[in-house]
Order: structure tokens, then C-alpha cells, then sequence
């Protein structure tokens, strides 16, 4: 364990995560250099920001902190952050392999084909059950970990059949795979896909279709039909391969915010609305086309980009659905994040007859179901899983409770599961309720770009309640998420980028006051960038050309930005940066990317301004004592 060199404040020590909010030479299409804000100019210059208490030598010190790539786990240099991977990275105090590099180690090798889960699934799909009309259905064989699945009773309205079995006999057992197309990396990678698809026709599975939600959030707004073509040619090459043996195809999609992929339990109308599609196959209630690269050009002539696509089903030239899920059937959703995979993992977990609250899902084939990674370690979810997820020992919030101190988190509800869920190493709940306090508050409905204030005052008031002591007592550690700067700049709307930045830095300086005034320090810092960048560039021609007011392409994913670090308070002035602070100091030899600290240095520092000491597991805190002068 690492002592800490600091005595603990009179006040709350207060983590806060700008969400979202990198750094980036000031430009036309930097919202946050457009934008006014007068907190973060005082902050970037290393000065008190207006109305914050000058009283006992407070003051700011300031440094940049790696955000992207291997400082945060990711496969490559040029990977940009996302909010998962940067919370669990704030909250771990080191650098863990997450996201597609945390699965490349599961997949690597196809040792995923030995495992039980992989082979109870082809067990009903794969070339032993070809012989007859479909696979097992049930939990008979399966690993432990997969009994409890969705081998259930039979569809309550009798409409468990496939596509095609209604002109005679149904068509073999068939592998599902849903999931994200796109290489944007933060959810999902095409790559896993391929890996996925060469497995099971290796393993004699014959029929496979596919359930694709397109992106135009973690990669550019409109590139759905480039990631299809590339799909198409992987599933030609497989045909071509086996001299037409394998029938493979995809069945149905959406846009990620319209179908599916919501996330801590905000709309469950989009997690039905891929139900619809990806599993009943229902063409009275979801639009039919004749291809999924037609559903999108309908979408497009519509006005609508790729993350809004609404749902559709892909039929034959009958009208017939080309892949709906039937008995007997076997689907992997391939996402490996788990904030927006675990609400539609939950619904194929849950056998028919059982208690599900959320939709009328009407057809509930029984099937075998498995997820990339488990998507939540608490309620393990889903039941059966291809990879384990990393295991985080001892993060910021265990080690806390464990001290016996206070810890009040707050974010509004498209960023609690990121304050709480992943910083705490993938764990929902407190480590000690007789401590720990988590506030969920709720985000405004409707689109971001209509109202980029959010619910930030919200988030501000309860945290003030909290400072002030109107809860009887002052936590000791405070950790805040403010989600304009990410959910704005996904947005690709520069008006709506603008005026959420100016509304977090007038929340940030109510939140600066409050704390150093009553005694404590604040430590602000961001998981990743996005809202610093709200065009697209090329390395060549700069700004790419485009249709915003502003002349550009808009940008809606994240970067590779580094973040700001500000630490803010009266004991600061004992303070200093640590220079020699490096994000690679647990890295045998080093990593040749690495010029300093990032923001897994940040744990240590937030443990030991609590006088705690750190796990000998963490890197270095990039906050270290100041030399006294001789």
C-alpha cells in the first residue's frame, strides 16, 4: 500500500467527470472554445475561476492526462476513450485490457470454441443437428451457467415456429448473431463478427442469420451501407466457400438509439422495438424490406442518420420473413459492453411464463443464448457468456467503504451505470449501504440536441444539498458525472454542443464554490474526448466538407483527445503535479506511446486526498507532495 503524504480535508473531496469534454486547439468547430465559458478559461490558465473562495491560499493546479488508446486498455494507439472503458479506468487506479482488446484475448486462438458455452450452443445449431428440422431446445448438456436460460415452456401464442415453416417442414436449427456493425470500438467490433461467423461454419452450422444495428454514434453519422458492403462480402466469401452449403443472410436491424441498445432502463420501447424485429420477425408491426441496405437508404431519404433508423425486418420476394427466431434456434449477441446489451439480454434470458414487466414480447421462442461477456457481474447477466469480463480488485469506491468513509455519487440516468457500474468495476450496488449513497437523477425524454441543459441543474441542487449538510451529514468523497459535453457532441449539432458546454461551466462553478468553501477540494478531471471536436477531419484536406451551418461533416463519435486535470482547493498549496507520473508504470518495459500520466493516475491521488492509502495494485498518484524550499 501506497501512505498517503496528505491530511485529509476539512471538506468533501469531490471527483468530477466532465463527460465528454477533451482538448483541442481552439476552432470553429471546437464548441467548447466556441462556447463561454468562463470556469474552464480560469481553470485552463491555473486560476480561481470567478466566485469561487480565495480563503486560506486556495488555488488550482493543472496538468493533461491521457484518455485514449492503451492509457485506457484499448487495442491501439489511435482507439478513441469511450465513457466505459474511461470510468472503469478513474475507478480501477490502473490500466486493465477492456473492450475489444479484453475479448481478442478470449477469442484469440478460437480457444472459445472448446469452452461449454460455445459447445451447448452448437450443440443445437451445429453440424450434429443438421440431419433433422431444427435443435435441441433446452438446457439439457448445457454448462451450469446456461441451465437457467431461455429453455422455457412453449410461445404462449403458439407462434414459436421459424420463417418458412409454414408451406411444410421448418428449416434447420439456425444461429442468430446480433449485434452493433461497426469498428467504432466501443461497443462492438466487425472483426469479432468475422470470428464468430468462420467458428460456426467450421463447426457445421449451416443456417445463420444475422441481426444488425447500424451505428453513426462512435463513427460517422451516415457510413451504415459501407459497414453492409463489407458484410455482404464476408457472407458471399463464406457461401462461395461452402459451394452453397451455408445459408446465411441477415434478418433484420435498426439505428442503435431506435432499436435495442437502450441502457439503464430509459426506454424499454427500444429494446421492444428490436424484439419485434430481431426475434418475431413481425412484418405487421416493423417495416419490410427487401434488404437491410434498402431499409437504410428508406431511412436516409427520410432525413434520418444511422443511430435513428427505425426497425425493420429483411423478407423474402413472398413478404415472408427471411429470420425469425424459432425453437430450438441459438443466438450470441456479439456487443461486448454491457450498459446497452444487458435490457435485451435480460428479455432472451427469461423464458416465456416467467415474470417479464417491461413489453409484451408475445413470441418467446425457446432458445439458447449467449452474450459476448457477461453484462452485469451482479445479476449475472446474461446467463451463459463466450468470454469472463476482466475482473477489477479493490477499486476507488471498495477501498472508501472499506475505510468507513462517506460517498455520495450523482449523474443524471444516460450516465449513472458509468458513475457507479463500471468506476465500481463493473458492481451496480453500494459496497456498504451504511455509507454509500447513489442518486440517479432523471434525464430529460426526447433528443439531446433539443435540450443540451440536460438535467445538469438537477445533478447541481443534490449535490449542493449534500455540501451544505442538509443531509445530516457531509459525505467525505463526492463523485459527479455532468453528461452534456458527451451527449451533446454525439449529437453532431454544434448549437446544441455550445449551450451544454456554457450550462456545465455555470454548474461547474456553483460546484467549485460550494466545495472549496466549505473546506474541500475538488479533483475535475474527463473520461474522454468528444465535444472539443465536432468536425470531421481528414490528415490531408483538414476539415471535411459537409451540410452543418458551419461548411462540415459532422462529427458524433468520441476522440483520442487528451483530458484536463484541475484540482481545486485551500490545500493545494502543499500540492504539486507529479512530472514523472506515467500511466505505463505498471508495464513491463514500458510503452512507447506513453509521455505521461493518464487518467489511471488519478485514483491514488483522489485515495490519498482522503488520507487513504493506495492499493499497491494502482499507479502512481500524479499528485504528490510539494518540495518545501530549503
Amino acid at each position: 500500500m501506497a501512505p498517503s503524504p496528505f491530511t485529509k480535508p476539512p471538506g468533501p473531496v469531490a471527483l468530477i467527470v466532465l463527460d465528454g469534454v477533451g482538448l483541442a486547439p481552439s476552432s470553429p468547430y471546437n464548441a467548447w472554445a466556441v462556447a463561454a465559458t468562463p470556469t474552464l478559461d480560469a481553470l485552463t490558465a491555473g486560476e480561481l475561476p470567478t466566485g469561487v473562495p480565495t480563503t486560506a491560499g486556495a488555488a488550482v493546479l493543472t496538468t493533461t492526462l491521457a484518455a485514449s488508446g492503451r492509457a485506457v486498455g484499448l487495442r491501439e494507439p489511435g482507439d478513441a476513450g469511450n465513457s466505459e472503458v474511461g470510468h472503469v479506468t478513474l475507478g480501477a487506479g490502473r490500466v486493465l485490457r477492456q473492450a475489444a482488446a479484453a475479448i481478442d484475448d478470449g477469442l484469440a486462438g478460437g480457444r472459445f470454441r472448446e469452452g461449454d458455452v460455445w459447445r451447448w450452443l452448437m450443440e443445437a445449431v451445429g453440424e450434429q443437428q443438421q440431419g433433422g428440422a431444427g435443435g435441441g431446445e433446452g438446457g439439457e448438456g448445457a454448462p451450469p451457467a446456461a441451465e437457467a436460460g431461455t429453455a422455457g415452456p412453449d410461445d404462449q401464442d403458439g407462434t414459436a415456429g421459424g420463417d418458412g415453416e409454414e408451406g411444410g417442414q421448418r428449416p434447420p436449427a439456425t444461429l442468430h448473431l446480433l449485434g452493433l456493425l461497426s469498428d467504432g470500438g466501443v461497443h462492438a467490433v466487425m472483426d469479432h463478427v468475422w470470428t464468430l461467423l468462420d467458428a460456426a461454419v467450421a463447426d457445421g452450422v449451416r443456417r445463420i442469420r444475422l441481426h444488425v444495428l447500424t451505428d453513426g454514434r462512435d463513427v460517422g453519422e451516415r457510413t451504415a451501407l459501407g459497414f453492409l458492403d463489407q458484410l455482404d462480402a464476408k457472407l458471399a466469401a463464406i457461401r462461395d466457400g461452402a459451394d452453397g452449403n451455408v445459408d446465411v443472410a441477415v434478418a433484420s436491424g435498426g439505428g442503435r438509439m431506435a432499436v435495442t441498445m437502450d441502457r439503464y432502463g430509459t426506454d424499454w420501447g427500444v429494446v421492444a422495438a428490436g424484439w419485434h424485429a430481431h426475434v418475431a420477425g413481425d412484418t405487421e408491426t416493423v417495416a419490410a424490406f427487401p434488404s437491410a441496405a434498402a431499409a437504410v437508404k428508406a431511412a436516409y431519404k427520410d432525413g434520418l442518420n444511422d443511430q435513428h433508423i427505425p426497425a425493420f425486418v429483411v423478407v423474402d420476394p413472398d413478404g415472408r420473413p427471411v429470420g425469425r427466431m424459432a425453437d430450438g434456434d441459438a443466438v450470441v449477441l456479439w456487443n461486448y459492453r454491457g450498459d446497452r446489451a444487458v435490457e435485451m439480454a435480460r428479455a432472451l434470458d427469461t423464458p416465456a411464463g416467467e415474470e417479464w414487466p417491461h413489453f409484451d414480447r408475445r413470441h418467446v421462442p425457446r432458445v439458447r443464448f449467449a452474450g459476448m461477456t457477461v453484462y452485469d457481474e451482479e445479476e449475472g447477466v446474461p446467463d451463459a457468456a463466450l468470454v469472463s469480463p476482466v475482473a477489477v480488485d479493490q477499486p476507488v469506491g471498495e477501498v472508501v467503504a472499506a475505510a468507513g468513509l462517506t460517498r455520495l455519487c450523482v449523474a443524471e440516468s444516460k450516465k449513472f451505470g458509468h458513475l457507479t457500474y463500471f468506476f465500481n468495476g463493473h458492481r451496480g450496488t453500494p459496497f456498504d449501504p451504511s455509507v454509500e449513497e447513489y442518486v440517479k437523477v432523471d434525464s430529460l425524454p426526447g433528443r439531446d440536441e433539443d435540450h443540451p441543459a440536460m438535467a445538469t441543474e438537477a445533478v447541481v441542487e443534490r449535490v449542493l444539498d449534500a455540501v451544505q449538510g442538509r443531509d445530516g451529514r457531509v459525505p467525505d468523497l463526492l463523485c459527479i458525472n455532468f453528461a452534456n459535453g458527451d451527449m451533446c457532441g454525439h449529437t453532431g449539432v454544434m448549437a446544441a454542443a455550445v449551450a451544454g458546454m456554457e450550462t456545465l461551466d455555470a454548474a461547474l462553478a456553483r460546484l467549485l464554490s460550494a466545495v472549496v468553501g466549505a473546506g474541500g477540494v475538488a479533483v475535475v478531471t474527463a473520461d474522454h474526448g468528444n465535444v472539443e471536436q465536432m468536425a470531421e477531419l481528414d490528415e490531408d484536406s483538414g476539415v471535411v466538407a459537409g451540410d452543418t451551418p458551419g461548411g462540415w461533416a459532422p462529427l458524433t463519435a468520441h476522440t483520442t483527445a487528451a483530458v484536463p486535470l484541475w484540482v481545486v482547493g485551500a490545500p493545494v498549496g502543499g500540492m504539486a503535479i507529479d512530472g514523472g507520473a506515467r500511466w505505463d508504470a505498471g508495464t513491463p518495459g514500458g510503452d512507447p506511446t506513453c509521455d505521461g500520466p493518464g487518467i489511471a493516475n488519478v485514483s491514488a491521488a483522489v485515495l490519498h486526498l482522503l488520507g487513504l492509502e493506495s492499493p499497491d495494485e494502482y499507479l502512481p498518484s500524479v499528485l504528490v507532495e510539494a518540495k518545501k524550499e530549503a
